[in-house]
């Protein structure tokens, strides 16, 4: 009974976590396809196509459509003419799906391989860009991967070489400017062992994904996990469910993070690309993606992004918009987070969004554009982080940052009068004087108040309070 117990938990165990080959409009009859990457929304996957006949690679990308759906592939033409200078293991995609980095020899260079990149603006693919010094050295760098908040840099740096794979050790370098540090060797926890190879920061940042032929292993390269715990890198762990008796060094997640893709011998003539679900065990913490466009009267407009641990806050990140007005947030659970997006033009108002992520049961996308209103006469701003407690004149924690924001707004634009509009649900609460006094207008006065404390003239703020089901801030421009 036991033995067949036993049987039955494998055949469960190996249905669950089926590899499922990608459609035809991605994997063909006649070529190898492997070395995919793809982008956090799981929307763009870039991969390495190798004729059988010859040696000649291409580089393909596609967009999924629909769930499994994905369109016919196209060639990304400008490696075309530096095919043969490329490392194509070191291939990667940013979050956004808009750089991609890779390594190559070509001229002018700093060492051997040099970590390179192209951006896309408006759908096309611009010319090869060298990151050159602090980051690429006299010696091999290669593999780069870039965590979704553009901050941090995980590369290889070795001259170990194998079968056409470059190994070595783990560095990291950080995002300064527009450009990189000096990368610095990941220690602790036994992860550099001068093996390794192809490291993968997932889309929560906290995981990491790398290939080592370190002893231990089921044969040749194997896939690594190591997550940050208390602040150090954890003890690598075979992803054993994934692993084979050859080389295993591709690996690729969206934040959803409960799926991999991955290319590996389908038949004798062909490599294929595949896809499978990832056990709970191996899966990096939940995200929530928040991407679109931010628009003033319908036209797009560049923007600052400040993200805030809503509960202390402390500024914990910086991103911008590119000139088409897009913004692409990755989130990590863990935080109450507060995103406010502030145009670079003073003219502007902000745009604030609480996301509680503390509990996430699930990776989320969200899709937004977001419109931004000119501080004119007439305009309404919506105050979407000022918060009170339940049946409460007191403000929540979250609310502190939009205030300050609000203080600065309106001292910059002294010449406008503005109303303050409290929708609130019909409570009434006892005042001081035993008098029936509604809640609405009492939590509209304490803004007031913090507003005047903060060197706002009494005379240019107005208060009122309208009974609504819908609870929400406004301020109105007169």
């Amino acid at each position: 009974m036991k033995n067949i117990l036993f049987v039955a938990l494998i055949v469960f165990n190996n249905a669950l976590y089926s590899q499922k080959q990608l459609p035809r409009t991605i994997n063909t009859s006649s070529e190898n396809e492997y070395f995919p990457m793809v982008s956090a929304d799981d929307r763009n996957l870039i991969f390495v196509r190798k004729y059988e006949m010859g040696s000649v690679y291409t580089v393909q990308e596609s967009q999924q459509i629909n769930n499994g759906v994905w369109n016919r592939t196209t060639e990304i033409e400008l490696f075309r003419a530096i095919s043969d200078l490329i490392y194509y293991p070191g291939f990667s995609l940013s979050a956004d799906g808009n750089t991609l980095y890779f390594s190559c020899r070509k001229s002018p260079g700093i060492g051997r391989f040099d970590i390179w990149y192209i951006e896309k603006q408006n759908g096309v693919w611009n010319s090869p860009q060298n990151y050159y010094k602090p980051l690429n050295s006299e010696g091999n760098d290669v593999c780069p991967s870039v965590s979704s908040d553009g901050e941090k840099m995980y590369y290889i740096k070795g001259n170990k070489e194998e079968n056409g794979i470059i190994s070595g050790d783990i560095y990291v370098s950080e995002k300064k400017g527009t450009s990189w540090g000096v990368g610095q060797k990941i220690t602790g926890s036994n992860i550099n062992t001068g093996n390794e190879t192809r490291p993968i920061i997932l889309p929560d940042n906290e995981t990491l994904i790398f290939a080592s032929n370190r002893v231990g292993g089921k044969g040749g390269f194997d896939l690594y996990i190591s997550r940050i715990e208390n602040g150090q890198w954890s003890e690598p762990k075979n992803i054993d469910f994934l692993n084979t008796k050859g080389d295993d060094f591709e690996f690729t997640v969206p934040a959803r993070g409960d799926l991999a893709y991955f290319s590996k011998q389908h038949d004798e003539h062909s490599i294929d690309i595949f896809m499978t679900k990832i056990p709970e065990e191996f899966q990096p913490k939940k995200v929530t993606l928040l991407q679109g466009k931010v628009l003033s009267e319908n036209a797009p407009i560049e923007s600052n992004i400040y993200i805030f641990d809503a509960e202390t806050n402390a500024q914990i990140g910086r991103k911008t918009t590119d000139k088409e007005g897009n913004y692409f947030i990755s989130l990590t659970e863990g935080k109450v987070y507060d995103v406010c997006i502030y145009p670079n033009n003073p003219k502007y108002g902000f745009h604030s969004t609480l996301i509680e992520a503390k509990n996430q049961e699930r990776s989320e996308r969200k899709v937004e554009n977001i419109e931004i209103i000119t501080i004119s006469s007439g305009k309404t701003m919506a105050l979407n982080n000022i918060s009170f407690e339940e049946n409460s004149t007191n403000l929540t924690t979250y609310s502190a940052g939009e205030l300050n924001r609000l203080v600065r707004v309106l001292l910059g634009n002294k010449d406008k009068n503005i109303l303050l509009k409290n929708y609130f649900q019909v409570i009434e609460l006892e005042s001081e004087n035993t008098e029936k006094e509604s809640i609405g207008i009492r939590q509209a006065a304490v803004i007031r108040d913090f507003l005047v404390q903060k060197g706002i003239a009494t005379e240019q703020i107005k208060i009122e309070e309208i009974p609504s089901s819908n609870q929400k801030i406004e301020i109105y421009f007169e």
